[in-house]
């Protein structure tokens, strides 16, 4: 499996004259990529039009190789070589099998039958690097370093490159990047594709995806996962053999949502003062300070909910592991109440799935989204779906035919552990309409 890691990085150029012009022509490739994954993303449409119309109409059209006197991977390089005038051949390559390959994503959405737009590439768009093109990890003098190769031979000359490749140093890992990295040096994992970008605060970034085998896993039970406002996650553990479920601590069931609804309260606080006060004053240097306050905020957020999102993940997974699971049931949530409130709709718990999802494949754990519609008024005691609960600040409540006393939350992550739950809730809603 592939995975990857994002690193803030700093060239390792001490002339400042030097330095100034490398990050100016890594800009300058950067430009020029967009312009041709765009050129080659318009070309593509047109040709698939083409085709399209030829096939509606009954004429054969010439292959490939007959219409651009090679494959039309080879054609979009061509496309791709002169737009990137100071590119080096790997990153020219990646280009066009980036846009080969979002292409192929675009259509699979539906593009040829109006049910999606075509894809553009605006403006921070990553250069993507092949690990063939020369990226090199290097551990030297307690920092860990590492290399690209981002130009052809003419511009490595032109700035005084001797073998074209650039070091930067990774600023600041954490303990989990370091581990990664160690790793990837030693052999462990093996390196794969990166990506370099410059971001819209002026800090420059790279993606470092690495190879690593999945660990085995055995086990048959099936992990159900919740995601909620009151409470951030609620999991329950559902054994096939048995047909019901492993008991697990009221403690180890939920994380606590408290910490999320702080900080809301925190950032909004803060994001109206520093917004009252940039108001109250017309520019100057104080006006720039507070309005740089502001915008700071948006990091702090972003650092938080990635910070926080990987620790939850990892507990998720890490529960599935302890007790067994082959298999992490989780919402298919796109579409779902959670859009009706503004924070969860920033809150990105789409990415929070998508870390449980890549976690659990490094153990084998396969992950799947099922509708949650009813999970949390199913009794997950007798099936009865309880109709009267309909208001999402009811956290607790009893059900009208077993007597059950549930927790709202627990008592859906337990349904979705079920299999062939969405079924299941469809047969009940069935038979409870014929009976009224």
């Amino acid at each position: 499996m592939i995975k990857a890691i994002k690193v803030q990085v700093k060239i390792l150029e001490p002339d400042k004259e030097r330095k100034t012009a490398i990050l100016k022509a890594i800009q300058d490739v950067q430009y020029q990529e967009r312009r041709a994954l765009n050129k080659c993303m318009s070309f593509l449409y047109a040709d698939a039009q083409e085709k399209l119309m030829g096939k509606e109409l009954g004429i054969e059209l010439p292959k490939d190789t007959e219409r651009f006197g090679k494959s039309l991977r080879g054609y979009l390089y061509d496309i791709c070589l002169t737009e990137m005038k100071d590119a080096g051949s790997g990153v020219t390559s990646a280009t066009s099998n980036k846009a080969l390959n979002q292409f192929k994503t675009d259509k699979s959405k539906g593009l040829l039958k109006g049910e999606s737009t075509l894809s553009t590439f605006k403006r921070g768009t990553p250069i993507f690097l092949p690990q063939a093109s020369g990226v090199e990890l290097r551990y030297e003098f307690g920092k860990y370093k590492i290399g690209f190769s981002f130009f052809n031979r003419p511009k490595a000359t032109e700035l005084g490159l001797k073998n074209g490749r650039i070091f930067f140093e990774i600023i600041k890992p954490d303990g989990n990047i370091k581990s990664t990295l160690n790793r990837i040096i030693i052999g462990e994992y093996g390196l794969s594709e990166c990506s370099f970008t410059k971001n819209r605060d002026g800090k420059y970034m790279a993606s470092i995806a690495f190879k690593m085998e999945a660990q085995a896993h055995e086990g048959t039970n099936i992990l159900g996962v919740d995601i909620g406002i009151h409470n951030a996650v609620a999991i329950a553990v559902y054994d096939p053999k048995t047909n019901g479920f492993k008991h697990i601590s009221f403690k180890e069931s939920l994380i606590r949502g408290g910490i999320i609804e702080a900080f809301r309260t925190q950032m909004q606080k803060r994001r109206w003062e520093y917004g009252v006060a940039t108001k109250l004053s017309k520019g100057g240097k104080g006006y720039k300070k507070r309005n740089a306050k502001l915008l700071a905020l948006r990091n702090k957020e972003k650092n938080f909910r990635d910070t926080y999102n990987h620790k939850v993940s990892r507990y998720v997974v890490n529960m599935a592991v302890k007790h067994g699971c082959n298999l992490i049931q989780m919402e298919d949530l796109s579409g779902n109440e959670f859009n009706k409130d503004k924070f969860l709709k920033n809150w990105p718990y789409y990415d929070l799935q998508n870390k449980i999802a890549y976690k659990a494949a490094e153990h084998g754990i396969a992950v799947a989204k099922i509708n949650p519609a009813y999970t949390s008024r199913r009794c997950s005691c007798c099936g009865n779906i309880n109709m009267e609960i309909d208001n999402t600040s009811i956290h607790e409540w009893k059900c009208p035919v077993c007597g059950k006393k549930h927790n709202r939350d627990i008592n859906a992550a337990m349904n979705i552990a079920i299999p062939d739950i969405e079924n299941i809730i469809n047969h009940q809603l069935e038979l409870t309409a014929k009976s009224a």
